[in-house]
């Protein structure tokens, strides 16, 4: 494949990424599929994930035909993809997809989530893809809060405070939403890439320096059905981290080392964070109403 990045080689830096430091990534290889081991994931229907014997290398398969190599010993991403892939897809694939996996396998608890400094904690919204993290965040930013990010969170349970810091400063959101809640004629907007959502990270300050900030709540959206307002019911400990556990980045799922230090990081986060569950109509004139429902659960 003919890269569509002018520069066949980038850093994570390059996108934002400053947790990866030092890793290159090369567009245009040939990614080696046939590899021993194969993972299916079910929450992201078609992607497929082969490893070596020595679990040092791992290849991931998008349903789009993307794939990606990751050699954690030569800190390299090898990207191959069909020649009229744009750009913007690898790289929400790079960002929101490869990367947090490869910090999960690093050690890290990255949970696919939202998060939003309220008065010096953070409001973390836990959910699916499509039940409104992106557009309840933005919305929230948009009031004059700091968000950190819209897809991937590294969650850090510390002796004094559990943290909260985004993988990158991220904020992808659908054509209405953007009307809405940033406001129409703003941008010249178009699909993302696969009529996806379009991303807006340029809404979000960039910087190298680390920008953890500590954990006040966590928000686990629901379906939303039935609801008219905005519901919030607390959940157990042990809940919340099987839920956290649910919605956390994997990389090698059948690496059971990990996965006991992902469950003890969990474990300690939802003993020491209050949990809650966030029920609401998927409607953008409630969103304040949902404001005020979550100010109320903030410490």
């Amino acid at each position: 494949m003919k890269s569509s990045f002018e520069n066949p080689v980038i850093t994570f830096d390059d996108l934002g990424i400053f947790h990866l430091a030092g890793w290159k990534v090369f567009f245009g290889s040939k990614v080696d599929l046939r590899l021993g081991q194969r993972v299916t994931f079910p929450e992201t229907v078609g992607l497929e994930i082969f490893s070596d014997g020595n679990r040092e290398i791992f290849s991931i398969r998008f349903p789009s035909g993307a794939a990606f190599s990751v050699s954690l010993r030569e800190r390299t991403v090898f990207v191959s993809a069909r020649s009229d892939t744009k750009h913007e897809h690898l790289e929400h694939l790079l960002a929101d997809q490869v990367a947090p996996r490869i910090l999960a396998h690093l050690g890290q608890l990255v949970v696919h989530s939202a998060g939003v400094a309220i008065d010096g904690s953070v409001a973390l919204f836990v959910g699916k893809t499509g039940r409104g993290k992106s557009t309840l965040s933005a919305s929230l930013k948009q009031s004059g809060y700091k968000l950190l990010g819209d897809d991937a969170i590294v969650l850090t349970c510390g002796v004094r405070a559990c943290l909260a810091e985004a993988v990158y400063p991220s904020l992808r959101l659908n054509i209405d939403s953007i009307e809405y809640v940033i406001g129409k004629g703003l941008y010249n907007l178009e699909p993302g890439a696969g009529g996806g959502k379009t991303r807006l990270d340029a809404l979000i300050a960039r910087s190298r320096e680390p920008n953890e900030v500590p954990l006040g709540a966590i928000f686990f959206l629901g379906d939303g059905e039935g609801s008219v307002g905005p519901c919030v019911t607390a959940i157990s400990p042990a809940t919340a981290c099987m839920r956290i556990i649910e919605h956390s980045f994997w990389l090698d799922p059948h690496d059971v080392a990990r996965a006991s230090d992902k469950l003890i990081a969990a474990s300690c986060i939802a003993t020491k964070i209050p949990a809650f569950e966030l029920n609401f109509a998927r409607n953008f004139e409630l969103l304040c109403n949902v404001h005020d429902e979550i100010f109320k659960f903030m410490n």
